[in-house]
C-alpha cells in the first residue's frame, strides 16, 4: 500500500509570517517508508502563493515520495556541469572553511543575487564581460554593497572551479565593479565631512560611559571603549574569561547570531583575535565587584539584559543605539550615531593618538590589542587623526 500525506486541513499550517523578509514562510517535514526525511522550505511574498508551494510539497510527496525531484538534483550536483549545479556542489566544502556568518552571507548572496540569473549557465560561459554586466546591474538597482557581496561570493565558487581545472582560470579575479565611483564618492563623502562613521574624543567616551551606566548597553559600551572588542567578542564574553588576580581579560570566543539559529558561541574572527587584554587599573575595581555580583547571582555572561540573560548579536544593536541617543549623541548635530564598531575605531585611535604622553604606541602593540595582524587594516580602517591631533602635532614644531 503507498503512504499517503494527508493535506492539512489547518490552511494556516507550516505557515508563517517572517517580520524580517516580510515574506510568508512554508516548511513541510515528512518521514519516507525507510526513515529518511522528506523536506520542502521556501517562501513567498503572499500568503496564498506560500499556502500553494506546501501543498505542491505534498503532491510531490503523495506522488514519488519525492525521489525523482531529488535524484534530478543529485544528477546535476554530480554532473555540475551550470554554475548552479557547481554551486550545490562545493558549498559544503567551503561551509568547513570559512566563518558561519561568512558562508551565510555566500548562501544569500548566491541564492538571491547570482543564481537566479546565472545559474542555468555552463561554467565555462561564466566569463568576465558576463559578470561584469551582471554586477553592474546589481550595483544600480540595489547597492554597491551587494554587488560587492555577490563579486566575493562567485569568485569563492569559481576559484574551486579553476583549481579543479573545469575552467582556466578564476573570471572574477579581472571583474571590477565600481572603483571610479566609489573613489569619487569617497572624495564627496569627504569634501562634505560624511565618513559613515563616529570617532569619539576621550571626553566624549566618558560622557558616554556616565550617561549608560547601570543600562544593558552599558557593558557593552565599556568594552568596546576601553578594551576596543569587536561586538560579537563583547557579547561571548564570559565572567571566567576576566582574571581579575592576573589583571587581564581573555578573549577567546565571540557570538554571533545566523539564521534560523539561536545565538551561538563560535571561534574569534582569527588567530589573532586570540588574546589577553590587560584590564585598566581604573576600572580593575569595578570589574572586581561586578564580577562578584555576576558569580553570587549564578550569571555566566558579561553583556546581559536586565534579567540576567546573555544580550542576543540581534537586538544589540538596538540597545546601544537607544543608550547612545539618550546620552545625547542623536545625529542632531550633524555627526553620525556611534555604533560599537566606532568604540572600537575610537579606541584604536586613542591608543595611537593620545597614549603614552601622545606618542602613541607602537604599530605592533596596537594591532596585538586590535586582534589584527595586519597594521594596514588598523591605520586604513580604524585609526584617525582629529583636529586637536592635527593641531598638536603641528604646533609641536618650531623654527
Amino acid at each position: 500500500m503507498k503512504l499517503k500525506a494527508v493535506m492539512p486541513r489547518d490552511r494556516s499550517a507550516n505557515l508563517r509570517f517572517n517580520e524580517r523578509t516580510q515574506r510568508w514562510d512554508y516548511l513541510v517535514r515528512l518521514v519516507r517508508p525507510d526513515g529518511s526525511l522528506f523536506r520542502r522550505a521556501g517562501s513567498a511574498v503572499s500568503e496564498a502563493e506560500s499556502r500553494e508551494k506546501r501543498n505542491a510539497a505534498y503532491r510531490e510527496f503523495n506522488n514519488d515520495l519525492g525521489v525523482a525531484k531529488e535524484e534530478k538534483k543529485r544528477t546535476r550536483r554530480e554532473g555540475a556541469n551550470d554554475l548552479r549545479g557547481w554551486t550545490e556542489r562545493v558549498m559544503p566544502l567551503i561551509r568547513h572553511d570559512c566563518a558561519p556568518t561568512t558562508f551565510e552571507a555566500y548562501c544569500h548572496s548566491l541564492e538571491n543575487h547570482v543564481l537566479p540569473a546565472l545559474g542555468l549557465l555552463p561554467l565555462e560561459e561564466v566569463r568576465s564581460l558576463v559578470i561584469t554586466e551582471h554586477l553592474q546591474k546589481l550595483s544600480k538597482e540595489l547597492s554597491p554593497g551587494v554587488a560587492s557581496q555577490a563579486r566575493s561570493a562567485l569568485s569563492r565558487v569559481l576559484q574551486i572551479a579553476a583549481s579543479d581545472g573545469r575552467i582556466p582560470a578564476n573570471p572574477v579575479s579581472s571583474v571590477r565593479i565600481g572603483a571610479r565611483e566609489r573613489k569619487l564618492n569617497r572624495i564627496e563623502r569627504a569634501k562634505s565631512g560624511e565618513t559613515g562613521k563616529r570617532w569619539l574624543s576621550l571626553s566624549e567616551g566618558k560622557h558616554l560611559l556616565v550617561k549608560s551606566k547601570g543600562t544593558a548597553a552599558y557593558m557593552p559600551i565599556l568594552l568596546g571603549l576601553r578594551f576596543g572588542l569587536r561586538s560579537g567578542e563583547a557579547l561571548g564574553l564570559r565572567w571566567s574569561d576576566v582574571d581579575i588576580a592576573k589583571g587581564v581579560m581573555r578573549i577567546q570566543q565571540q557570538a554571533v547570531c545566523l539564521k534560523g539559529v539561536a545565538r551561538q558561541i563560535v571561534p574569534p574572527k582569527s588567530a589573532a583575535g586570540v588574546r589577553d587584554m590587560p584590564i585598566p587599573t581604573d576600572i580593575l575595581e569595578e570589574l572586581t565587584l561586578c564580577k562578584a555580583n555576576a558569580e553570587a547571582t549564578g550569571i555566566e555572561w558579561v553583556c546581559v539584559d536586565a534579567g540576567g540573560a546573555p544580550l542576543h548579536p540581534k537586538h544589540v544593536s538596538r540597545i546601544i543605539k537607544d543608550a547612545v541617543t539618550s546620552a545625547g549623541f542623536d545625529g542632531s548635530d550633524g555627526n553620525e550615531v556611534p555604533t560599537s564598531h566606532d568604540f572600537r575605531s575610537s579606541y584604536l585611535s586613542w591608543l595611537a593618538n593620545h597614549a603614552n604622553n601622545g606618542a602613541g604606541v607602537k604599530p605592533h602593540v596596537l594591532i596585538a590589542l586590535a586582534g589584527h595582524t595586519d597594521i594596514n587594516v588598523a591605520m586604513t580602517y580604524y585609526v584617525k587623526a582629529g583636529a586637536e591631533d592635527l593641531a598638536s602635532a603641528v604646533n609641536s614644531l618650531s623654527l
